[in-house]
Order: C-alpha cells, then sequence, then structure tokens
C-alpha cells in the first residue's frame, strides 16, 4: 500500500529530474560551441590602417582597410561586415567581404565608397560583432548649410550694440596678490554690460611695462573661468572672461550675452597696455561660437581661433533662436578665422561645425585632428602660429 502510495511522487519527481537533466545537457551544448567558437578566433586580431588623417577629398574617395593578422597555428577563415553612416546615423552602405590568412600570416581588407561632401562613420562587425570603428570626412568645405540659417537685418544688431553703448562699464579692476608671478600680475575684472547686468574675468599682464597683444578667451559661464598663469606668457596679455549665467537659455539670455562678448573688447581698448590692432579672440564650444559672434560683431579683433564651436540647431543647450546661430553670423565676420575639429567628437560633430565655416567669407583655415572634443595639446601651438601671422 505504502509502494503504491508513493509510486505518484515517485514518477513526478523523475520526470522533473529528466526536464532538468535535459536542459543541464542543452546548456552544456551551448558552452561548448560557444568555446570551439572562441578557440576559432584565438590569435586572430584586426587593426584599421591611418590614412593620413581619415580626410578625403576631390576624387580620392574615401577608403578604409582592415589588416587582419592570424597568430593561430591554422588556416583562418572570416567574413567582416563594413558599416557605413552618416553622423545621425542614417545608413549609407554595407559592404561584405571574406577572407582567408594562413598561419602567421595577415590578410588586407580594402572598403571604398562614393558619398556626398560630409562625416560619416564607418563600423566593423564580424559574426554581428562589432570590433571596431573609425570616422572619416570627405569634402568638408563642400558641406551645404543647415537650412534656417538667415542672417538677422543690420538693424536689430545696431540697436542691441546702442543699447550696451549707454550703459555705463564701470570698470573695477582688483589685483590678486596670490594668483600673480614672476612674470605677469593677475586681476579680478568686473564691469556692467547690457541691462546692467555684471560680468567677470581674469586678466594677466607682463611686469614689464609696454604695449603688448592681447587674447581674450571667452567661456559660457561662470564656473568654466579659469585664472591665467603669472609665471608664463610674458609677451602677451589674456584676459579670460564669461559671459552672463543662464536662467534659461532664451532670446533675452543670447542677446545679453552676445552684447558681454562686446564689452570685453571695450574694457581690453580702455587700458593703456593693450596693442589695439593686436586684440586675438579663442575659445572652444560654446567659448568658440561666443568667438565667431564677437568677429560677426566687432571688427576690433585681429583673428579668432575656435575649437568645436557649438550654437547650432542640433548642438545646443536649449532652443537657440536662429538669429543667434553660427551659421546665422557667419557671413557677416571680416576677420580671419582658425577653426579645429575633432573627428570622434559626438558633442559638437565636425559636420556641424563646418555648417557655419562655410559661409564665412574672410580669410580662414581649419585644422581636423583625430580626436574627440577636447582639443588636442597641439593645438595651442597652431592657434600660437596662427594669430602671429595676422600680428600687427
Amino acid at each position: 500500500m505504502v509502494f503504491v502510495f508513493i509510486m505518484p511522487y515517485f514518477c513526478i519527481v523523475l520526470f522533473v529530474f529528466i526536464l532538468m537533466m535535459r536542459k543541464f545537457i542543452y546548456v552544456l551544448c551551448i558552452l561548448f560551441c560557444s568555446a570551439v567558437h572562441l578557440s576559432a578566433q584565438e590569435g586572430i586580431t584586426y587593426k584599421v590602417l591611418k590614412a593620413s588623417d581619415r580626410m578625403f577629398y576631390n576624387t580620392n574617395l574615401p577608403l578604409v582597410e582592415l589588416m587582419a593578422y592570424n597568430r593561430s597555428d591554422h588556416i583562418y577563415n572570416g567574413a567582416i561586415t563594413c558599416v557605413v553612416t552618416t553622423y545621425w546615423g542614417e545608413w549609407v552602405y554595407e559592404f561584405g567581404q571574406r577572407f582567408s590568412a594562413a598561419p602567421g600570416d595577415s590578410s588586407l581588407l580594402s572598403f571604398s565608397f562614393s558619398v556626398p561632401a560630409g562625416f560619416y562613420e564607418v563600423v566593423f562587425k564580424e559574426n554581428g560583432r562589432v570590433f571596431d570603428r573609425v570616422n572619416i570626412g570627405y569634402e568638408p568645405e563642400k558641406i551645404v548649410s543647415y537650412p534656417g540659417s538667415v542672417p538677422e537685418p543690420e538693424a536689430y544688431w545696431k540697436s542691441a550694440l546702442g543699447e550696451l553703448a549707454a550703459v555705463p562699464p564701470v570698470y573695477k579692476v582688483s589685483k590678486m596678490k596670490k594668483a600673480g608671478g614672476k612674470i605677469r600680475d593677475v586681476y579680478l575684472v568686473k564691469m556692467k554690460s547690457l541691462e546692467g547686468v555684471e560680468i567677470k574675468g581674469y586678466y594677466a599682464v607682463p611686469k614689464k611695462k609696454g604695449i603688448y597683444p592681447a587674447v581674450i578667451t571667452y567661456t559660457d559661464k561662470n564656473e568654466a573661468l579659469w585664472q591665467p598663469a603669472g609665471d608664463s606668457c610674458g609677451g602677451r596679455i589674456d584676459f579670460v572672461v564669461s559671459a552672463r549665467d543662464a536662467a534659461e537659455y532664451n532670446e533675452a539670455y543670447y542677446r545679453g550675452a552676445y552684447m558681454d562678448l562686446i564689452r570685453a573688447i571695450d574694457f581690453l581698448e580702455s587700458r593703456e597696455e593693450v596693442s589695439l590692432k593686436n586684440i586675438f579672440a579663442q575659445g572652444n564650444g560654446t567659448g568658440g561660437a561666443f568667438v565667431l559672434a564677437a568677429c560677426a560683431l566687432d571688427n576690433r579683433i585681429a583673428a579668432g581661433a575656435v575649437y568645436a564651436p557649438a550654437l547650432s540647431p542640433v548642438i545646443q543647450v536649449g532652443p537657440v533662436p536662429a538669429r543667434f546661430e553660427t551659421g546665422a553670423l557667419a557671413g557677416r565676420i571680416e576677420n580671419p578665422v582658425l577653426m579645429g575639429v575633432g573627428l570622434q567628437d559626438t558633442v559638437c560633430p565636425p559636420h556641424v561645425s563646418f555648417t557655419a565655416y562655410n559661409l564665412i567669407g574672410s580669410p580662414k583655415e581649419y585644422c581636423v585632428f583625430i580626436s574627440g572634443h577636447q582639443a588636442p595639446s597641439v593645438w595651442d601651438e597652431v592657434k600660437e602660429n596662427f594669430f602671429r601671422k595676422y600680428q600687427k
């Protein structure tokens, strides 16, 4: 009787055990197959070959080459997929290429394609897995400006500049004893701008009396302000200034901020130690956009240098009214301009920077670096050489 009573439960337990074993065997099979796949990949490495600066021009169509190295002890047969997309992720091309590499040998895979002017991402996959990606550019000076970059009538800016001129600047210059060095003194500068808003900056002047070229560095907020060094750059004046802080990024903010840029130039013009023919401006990101705006609105700047300038319909911290976009102002610029961009920049993609750059009619130059949003160290040297070129 006991046996009869237990038998149904025993059958149930046995059935569950069999199911569990089947699942266990299935998992083992998956692990085994995965191990076989991984072992087949062992010793296979890939490297995207560097083609100059990954920029292409004229009939030199984009070409990306991939080298496959077989460091295993058996012949390797593989298949690579190459996918080309725009900076916005739009699909352009997809290629497939098979290759074979003997033990200790390598195989070169070449992917060439025709695209409109612009910047693109090239992604490499094997068995659906992405193992590398690079960015390239083609004919950047032929990129068409984005829609909506319509210059504002002259009357708008004339009115804003007139309002700024009516505001007494009330310059306050305070020496910062701890910030200075053996070569330059550093000062905190405060002044009144449009609508009486106070803006500030740091001003570094060589101790040796004389008349010096000056470089304005524009930042987009007070938190980004930095103090120029007191123990270097003895041959120039540095003025690091911030536009007003923003409670909201709207038309009122940008109108005031752009006038803040002009007020900073007014300050330099008031200083007897500044060479008025040699006032230069520099900035990165939004600071770079501010440099372009200052150049568009004021010809007292001898030359401007910008890296990854922002403020466009697609790269912004908030809605940017059309009249304040870099593209809307670029056509007004008469000052020489140098622009640097990073191929790997995802914050301010170079495609966007060139839409404004291509509208500038004054003397201009550009540099494309294989870098991201942060300017490479060599950018400082490039800027200095550019400023010297236009120093009077």
